[in-house]
């Protein structure tokens, strides 16, 4: 089903980078939206398939009381979730990764799927014109390590996943469908349109192959 699915595709991720070691800390950026939410559970349920004990932590950035559908999940596995304050100016990646140094932890996870590293690649084609990948590892000296679990798997088999095991949060951002390529391109001038036009008419294969 999917959750086997996904859960499988993040652990061969986990595997080849060795994130899950014994006596080490993980943490997981949880926003309250669907997707990070449901990569936790996923990373909770690998973790019970492999022979090490890493402890998982999940980190909130935002002020106030952790979202419901994501104090459930953290409920349901039996992880409090630390929430850390957001800070002007700093993104949220950051704020984790800063927030991970402190915690020292080896790694910390975050829930970017492959729509989200296609709409990048596209985004800093647009403004840029260059190609800025979201990679799924990203090493970062002095901080954890940045790990991306689910930067191969669809948001749709996520979101099956997300069903299947009755979590809930707020739905993911819906800029990044065939109408949002399409504003970029809009707004876009000079020798870059005609490859951009191309791109913005095949987004299914953007998303099999973002570097296409």
């Amino acid at each position: 089903d999917d959750t086997f699915y996904v859960t499988r595709r993040v652990g061969r991720l986990l595997g080849d980078q060795q994130i899950f070691r014994d006596g080490g800390r993980v943490g997981v950026g949880v926003s309250g939206g669907i997707v990070s939410s449901t990569l936790l559970y996923v990373l909770h349920a690998r973790h019970r398939w492999v022979p090490v004990r890493t402890e998982l932590i999940p980190l909130h950035v935002g002020e106030g009381p952790v979202p419901a559908g994501l104090a459930a999940v953290c409920a349901a596995i039996g992880l409090p979730c630390h929430v850390i304050p957001a800070r002007p100016g700093i993104t949220v990646t950051d704020t984790l990764l800063d927030a991970g140094a402190d915690l020292h932890l080896d790694a910390v996870a975050e829930g970017q799927v492959i729509d989200d590293r296609a709409a990048s690649v596209l985004g800093s084609l647009v403004f840029d014109g260059a190609l800025v990948p979201l990679p799924p590892v990203l090493p970062s000296p002095g901080r954890p390590t940045l790990v991306r679990p689910l930067a191969m798997l669809p948001e749709d088999a996520v979101l099956r996943a997300a069903e299947d095991n009755g979590i809930r949060g707020h739905p993911p951002r819906r800029d990044r469908n065939r109408e949002w390529m399409e504003r970029l391109l809009a707004i876009t001038a000079g020798p870059r349109l005609d490859l951009l036009t191309n791109l913005v008419k095949a987004p299914d294969r953007i998303q099999k192959d973002y570097l296409v």
